[in-house]
């Protein structure tokens, strides 16, 4: 006979099957879809054995344009003709799914929050963002896991602090900064923290922050290590930084912001065009194709003269992005693509209410925990909501970009739900025991 608590894991599963196989199976055409070249990483690593680009029988040239991990993982649901199967990816997308979800139910009982940790985890289950990233060839789905798993080895090592728990969180914190290298910085923010606030002796807490710093390294390096040995430059992170940090930090997007636009209109491909041209004019840089560190670098120092010649913009551009990393209503599609159907417009609307509600939520969880905030291992997530806020303030932004921080603000949510519920509760105990003593 199933026990509540059983019962709970089991629904739940069986829930997050059915709500995530739907979606992958009506959504599965665009898994065919690769709009960061994920896909062609992934075949070409399968085949060639080289993390580039390149198509069949040209010499793929080695990259550290993208994250490693995902293409990584991909390259192994790739068939025998040599291309991504994109069943294996549905199943692989859907496990990650399901692990996601059961990882937050787990978190939340370990967090204390009781039978509220079921609705953490359905809020995680339903997520709007999490359900459309995860029919696409995108690193949402991964990252989002990865996020969850740190959590949750990050709470164990706050529950059982041991060496051997600090190195498998290091090591979670290290596979989900190769799968997107905003998580970087939250692995020195963690260690810090562990040396400053961790209630045990000193010499345990140098031991646990080393510890889990090498459980991190020992991902990260081997990474950088190629790196070195192939493009010339010992990088953990990616080369695509100063693209992402010129697309928000130009001219051309200043303008586009002060002329009221939407960032469905942006033209990413005809900025950086403008600007190079712009650039060459001037004789102050010259932004070039074929050495991608070089553009890298170049891409960044174009983004700093254009902030240093328009600080205001820049600082605008800043909030900007901050409102767009967390706006609850999806944008609309571009103007030059037609009228908006009825029915997008409604969906878009049922999605900002639900992303409404859960932040009302999160904000009474807020309340609720304002003290445990500030102390592990609710200190984590903190730190990690932290991390994203900062990075996408100065990086470019969408709304796709806060799918990691989701879970995290499901439990928050799911504690100011147990917030509202504790005083109705107590109320209509209280009704009760006036009933039984009439």
């Amino acid at each position: 006979m199933l026990t509540p608590s059983r019962l709970r894991w089991v629904s739940l599963l069986l829930l997050t099957l059915l709500i995530r196989g739907l979606v992958l199976y009506f959504m599965f055409g665009k898994l065919a879809d690769d709009p960061d070249g994920y896909r062609e990483l992934a075949e070409n690593l399968a085949r060639e054995g080289v993390y580039g680009y390149g198509q069949p029988g040209d010499d793929i040239q080695p990259t550290a344009y993208r994250p490693v991990l995902y293409p990584l993982l991909l390259s192994t649901a790739v068939d025998a003709k040599w291309q991504l199967s994109l069943w294996r990816v549905t199943l692989m997308h859907l496990a990650l799914g399901v692990g996601t979800v059961l990882l937050t139910l787990n978190l939340g009982e370990r967090l204390k929050l009781g039978g509220w940790s079921y609705f953490a985890a359905l809020l995680v289950c339903c997520d709007p963002i999490l359900l459309n990233q995860s029919a696409l060839v995108m690193t949402e789905t991964l990252a989002t896991f990865l996020a969850v798993l740190s959590l949750w080895c990050l709470t164990r090592l706050t529950q059982f602090p041991e060496w051997w728990n600090a190195l498998m969180a290091g090591g979670a914190l290290g596979l989900s900064a190769l799968c997107r290298p905003t998580f970087l910085p939250w692995i020195g923010l963690v260690a810090i923290a562990l040396m400053l606030l961790a209630k045990v002796s000193w010499s345990r807490r140098a031991v646990h922050a080393t510890a889990l710093i090498a459980g991190a390294c020992l991902f990260l390096l081997p990474w950088g290590i190629r790196n070195r040995v192939e493009l010339g430059k010992f990088m953990l992170t990616t080369t695509h930084g100063g693209y992402t940090f010129y697309l928000g930090n130009c001219h051309e997007f200043f303008v586009h912001l002060t002329a009221g636009k939407s960032l469905e209109t942006y033209d990413s491909l005809e900025a950086l065009i403008m600007s190079t041209i712009r650039a060459n004019s001037s004789g102050n840089i010259f932004i070039v194709s074929g050495d991608e560190l070089l553009v890298d670098h170049q891409l960044y120092q174009q983004s700093f003269q254009d902030i240093h010649e328009e600080p205001h913009l820049f600082a605008y551009a800043c909030l900007y992005r901050l409102y767009q990393l967390i706006n609850p209503l999806p944008h609309p599609p571009a103007k030059e693509l037609g009228p908006e159907s009825v029915p997008r417009k409604l969906l878009r609307n049922v999605v900002a209410a639900w992303y409404v509600a859960v932040y009302l939520l999160a904000i009474l969880g807020c309340i609720r925990l304002r003290k445990d905030f500030r102390s592990p291992p609710w200190l984590w997530g903190v730190l990690l909501v932290f991390t994203f806020l900062a990075i996408h303030t100065f990086y470019w932004t969408n709304l796709r970009m806060r799918a990691p921080l989701m879970p995290f603000i499901a439990l928050v949510a799911a504690a100011g739900s147990l917030h509202v519920a504790e005083p109705l509760a107590h109320a209509s105990l209280l009704r009760r025991k006036k009933l039984k003593a009439c």
